[in-house]
């Protein structure tokens, strides 16, 4: 397993003059092996199969490239922070926090009409609001608790049925990534839960 990743603003100017417009993915998650190995090759932090699926997701949901958006990183302590949550049977859901001009933060919710291992299909559902100081208050202390920042961006569990669990983040240090598959625990986990608690919805299937 490897430490966490950072990338900075100058990684992502280097790269970006050789991208589609909006990629949602540093192209370096591609070639950053994991320390294990799948059919005898190093394991990328996200495959090219995961980026498009990823993206895909993330289209339907109408969201921005945090990728893109930490080129203007949050000042202070200032954060960005994305949970997409996409469950192989049932709708995928995408929860965003960001700061707004003049102070505070909004959250973003949206929960598509397919399924999180084949179409995404369209919006169904969708939460914009601002966040109370007390919300934005316990948000910052899941994160610190959990060191979400510190963790490894991947580790090497894989399945077929079951769930991806995704948090991007952006602060004035950069971009950063992390994946679990179906996590039962972890920060990954505690972030996302506190994340989908923030949007109002309940769901019967959490994995």
């Amino acid at each position: 397993m490897i430490g966490p990743l950072t990338w900075s603003l100058a990684q992502i100017a280097l790269s970006s003059a050789e991208m589609p417009p909006d990629p949602y993915f540093p192209p370096a998650l591609a070639t950053t092996p994991l320390s294990c190995r799948d059919n005898g090759r190093p394991m990328p932090i996200l495959s090219d199969f995961e980026n498009g699926w990823f993206s895909k997701h993330l289209r339907a949901a109408q969201e921005p490239s945090l990728y893109v958006a930490a080129r203007k990183p949050p000042s202070g302590d200032d954060f960005i922070l994305r949970f997409t949550w996409l469950r192989t049977f049932h709708a995928p859901v995408v929860i965003r926090v960001e700061p707004v001009p003049g102070g505070g933060f909004r959250l973003a919710a949206r929960q598509l009409s397919g399924a999180g291992g084949y179409d995404p299909g369209k919006i169904a559902k969708r939460v914009d609001r601002a966040m109370t100081a007390a919300e934005v208050q316990g948000l910052r202390g899941v994160m610190a608790r959990n060191a979400i920042f510190d963790q490894a961006p991947a580790n090497c569990e894989l399945g077929m049925d079951g769930s991806e669990w995704i948090i991007e983040g952006v602060d004035r240090a950069g971009y950063r990534f992390f994946k679990r598959w179906s996590p039962d625990d972890g920060a990954i986990r505690a972030v996302g839960l506190h994340l989908i608690g923030l949007s109002g919805w309940s769901f019967k299937d959490v994995y």
